[in-house]
């Protein structure tokens, strides 16, 4: 019998900086693979992270 691992998935949320103010213009929820993506594609937004909360139990 095999054995099987769980991990949780986590979702981090940021909240949007524009460039020319330090004003919130938004909230958002990334994996971390599409924050890479986010940083990526918006290089004049900044990312404040605002917490961590769990997704769900994944078979490896």
């Amino acid at each position: 019998m095999a054995n099987i691992q769980l991990r949780s998935k986590f979702i981090d949320t940021y909240w949007i900086i524009p460039r020319n103010t330090n004003t919130p213009s938004g909230k958002v929820l990334l994996t971390r693979s599409e924050r890479k993506t986010f940083n990526l594609i918006f290089k004049e937004e900044s990312l404040l992270w605002a917490g961590r909360q769990p997704v769900r139990e994944e078979v490896l």
